[in-house]
């Protein structure tokens, strides 16, 4: 029933947005899992036992080079994670992002740049110890942000934003091979 959905889904939209916002990966036992595994509060026992990848650059162009392949002929757009001075290595992976985009020609949103930089967007942001979420503010702004990123490559205002899937590198693995299948 998941295909039926999920096919549904994939049909009815009119643009994807993808987020990425890691070069790791959580494996358990074959499976993708997400970071917050380590949060005490969800007492995950098997810590042990999670595999952690983390994807080298060419990965990461390859990954984003098979998303839009996939998704062809859909809307598609990548989305960088919010970076600051302190987290430089996001920034690092915003900027290949970036890059592999700028060579397939797909657009890429900023948080960081729409917000006009990054003294800028630390009065958005929520502050706690990994910087990963917006206040009530920066979330209003950034609604306006994507309207008009969207509008200004793609020719249309979104009435509202609808459901954003965003897909960490091993997030989408686990999903292409259904992608396809549904596909089919």
């Amino acid at each position: 029933k998941l295909n039926i959905n999920f096919k549904r889904f994939f049909e009815e939209t009119d643009l994807f947005v993808i987020e990425l916002a890691s070069r790791k990966s959580h494996f358990f036992k074959g499976s993708w899992l997400h970071e917050a595994y380590k949060d005490p509060k969800y007492a995950f026992e098997f810590i042990d036992e999670v595999i952690t990848k983390i994807a080298c650059t060419d990965e990461i162009n390859q990954f984003i080079k098979e998303i839009v392949e996939e998704l062809h002929p859909k809307k598609i757009m990548f989305v960088t994670h919010v970076y600051t001075e302190e987290c430089q290595h996001r920034k690092a992976l915003s900027s290949e992002v970036k890059h592999a985009c700028a060579q397939l020609n797909v657009p890429v949103f900023d948080p960081v740049e729409q917000f006009g930089g990054q003294s800028i967007i630390k009065n958005y942001l929520i502050q706690e110890d990994i910087i990963a979420h917006y206040n009530f503010e920066g979330n209003k702004l950034l609604q306006q942000y994507y309207e008009k990123f969207i509008f200004k490559h793609f020719g249309y205002r979104p009435k509202f934003l609808q459901k954003m899937y965003k897909h960490t590198y091993s997030h989408w693995l686990t999903y292409k091979g259904l992608i396809k299948s549904v596909l089919q």
